[in-house]
């Protein structure tokens, strides 16, 4: 079973994402910022980590960056918000040196969610390390 964390400040966002991967066998933690996260992520070293790119206490760049720190072959996959001039892909070629591999705009179905983490999944080591080597 794959673990997933997610990081968002809102709560509703958490639980909406729970919601939606335990019941297709995915284990879930939450976390409600950047230090909460990057300590529950150092418990469970999680397969995937589902970011906010609107973190109230750090930006996501900073908090990507620590996790890679602490894990570089965890994927990150950055949610932000779909009215934000951001929310494209510029903000992926921004993150992706960083960790990032994927973005997922908010609203967002389930099936959207699920293919984001299950294409993040499959993405070989190595693309992952050698994001890491770019920085």
């Amino acid at each position: 079973m794959e673990k997933i964390l997610v990081i968002d400040n809102e709560s509703q966002i958490r639980k909406l994402i729970r919601q939606m991967l335990e019941p297709n066998g995915y284990d879930v933690c939450e976390a409600s910022g950047h230090q909460s996260g990057i300590d529950l992520f150092r418990q469970n070293l999680t397969d995937v980590v589902i970011i906010d790119s609107l973190l109230s206490q750090k930006e996501a760049m900073e908090t990507i960056i620590e996790l890679k720190r602490v894990s570089f072959k965890v994927a990150i996959i950055v949610m932000c918000h779909d009215d934000t001039v951001i929310c494209n892909e510029s903000l992926l070629s921004f993150a992706r040196p960083f960790g990032a591999v994927s973005i997922l705009a908010k609203p967002f179905k389930q099936s959207d969610l699920l293919k984001a983490i299950e294409c993040t999944l499959r993405l070989p080591k190595k693309n992952q390390e050698e994001s890491k080597s770019e920085r």
